[in-house]
């Protein structure tokens, strides 16, 4: 099975146009704001990310559209209850993610970053304005009127307390399983498999469970003895190993934490493919849209021999 992350979720911009969520900016802009702020491990923005995507393919099938109002409010939050409030402030105090003006009503702050107009605007600012007069709040920033328009409008957002996060706890490390206990069980081929850099992997974190590999197809390619220009053919069998490697380390790392958690969950596995466009120089020596539909079909043919859903993050389309 194949499942594309990034390329059903639709997200509309305050000008009006549409476009697919861009997931590696959104996290380079979530390891920045980290990284603002002191915090020493910016490597969970790819978490935040992930645990965001999880959720959005949930969502009337994975082919909701949300604003970019409704994304970075969400992002903030999951920052806040991973423990990291002063990340959430400096995310949407940059690049223009909040209202600088402070003058702007609470109606016109809901129309500008959830971008609704008429009836439903309308309805949706009374409640607000009336919960801040209930408040004795009269000048009310922005984030808690986004919040306060979320809590009456739920069906239509992305709820941060959704998504399977859970806040770092600085004394139990950041790993619910460490890579190195789940290379030691397994086999000479998966082994194989990673001493020759084909296969990638990280331990799986506490904040958001998951399996994450990178399959390198350029190590994949010297390890078949191809030779340029090459067809997706020669590499099959390779990707069969490849296939069988992720499979097993797969199991290993769910029967781990299975084991150490006391659940039964089974984690989204997630495949990124680094050298992508190198491969499709060095090897293919095709152009960007005929390399991506041979790509596609290798990962397609990955997923057929995997044991598991495959998600894969980065591919051309």
């Amino acid at each position: 099975m194949i499942r594309l992350a990034i390329n059903t979720t639709i997200i509309r911009s305050r000008d009006g146009s549409s476009h697919a969520l861009d997931s590696e900016s959104l996290q380079k802009d979530i390891a920045r704001s980290l990284r603002a702020c002191g915090a020493a491990d910016a490597w969970i923005a790819e978490d935040i990310v992930l645990g965001l995507e999880y959720v959005l393919a949930q969502l009337r099938g994975g082919e909701a559209t949300f604003t970019d109002g409704e994304i970075n409010s969400c992002v903030s939050k999951i920052l806040d209850v991973a423990g990291y409030p002063q990340a959430a402030a400096h995310f949407l105090g940059s690049a223009g993610r909040r209202d600088d003006t402070p003058s702007a009503s609470p109606k016109e702050v809901i129309a500008k970053y959830l971008m609704l107009e008429g009836a439903e605007l309308d309805s949706l600012s009374i409640k607000v304005e009336s919960a801040l007069r209930i408040l004795s709040v009269k000048d009310a920033p922005f984030t808690l009127v986004i919040e306060l328009a979320r809590l009456y409008r739920p069906a239509a957002t992305v709820e941060a307390a959704s998504i399977p996060l859970r806040r770092m706890d600085g004394s139990a490390g950041p790993w619910s399983v460490r890579r190195e206990d789940i290379l030691v069980k397994a086999g000479q081929e998966s082994m194989d498999m990673v001493a020759k850099g084909v296969i990638g992997l990280s331990g799986v974190s506490r904040l958001f469970p998951s399996l994450k590999f990178e399959l390198n197809l350029i190590p994949l390619a010297r390890s078949c003895g191809t030779t340029a220009p090459a067809t997706e053919l020669v590499l099959y069998p390779g990707l069969v190993l490849a296939a069988r490697a992720i499979d097993e380390i797969s199991g290993i790392a769910g029967s781990l934490y299975s084991a150490g958690e006391k659940s039964g969950a089974v984690l989204p596995a997630y495949v990124k493919i680094p050298d992508q466009d190198a491969f499709a120089v060095e090897f293919l020596q095709l152009g960007r849209a005929e390399s991506a539909k041979v790509l596609q079909g290798m990962a397609a043919f990955l997923c057929e021999h995997a044991g598991r859903p495959l998600i894969f993050r980065n591919l051309p389309s």
